[in-house]
């Protein structure tokens, strides 16, 4: 197995779910768990991206793995590309349970 981290890549607009994500926790006491949330995301998408959350079956494109992953409250949609051990960066919110 390898030990090269995976590069993040994302989207302006994934940037801006994220700082509206952690504007939104201030408001809800819910900022210590999304921070916690998103550092363990940030370290199962750097690290082990194709063992983080599910797969989405039938969707990948391109040699693009697209995958969906959960670390209560927050629920991050993203894809890996293995041959340049990239992942980029879809959709990150609160989950389901949180709204």
């Amino acid at each position: 197995m390898s030990t090269e981290r995976y590069r993040i890549s994302n989207s302006r607009a994934v940037s801006e779910q994220l700082h509206a994500l952690v504007a939104n926790s201030e408001q809800i006491g819910e900022h210590l768990a999304v921070v916690r949330a998103l550092g363990r995301m940030l370290e199962e998408l750097e690290r082990t991206p194709l063992d983080f959350g599910e797969s989405r079956e039938g969707t990948d494109i391109d040699r693009l793995r697209l995958r969906i992953g959960f670390v209560e409250p927050l629920v991050v949609k993203f894809g890996v590309h293995e041959p340049s051990h990239m992942v980029f960066v879809s959709r990150i919110g609160f989950s389901k349970r949180q709204r």
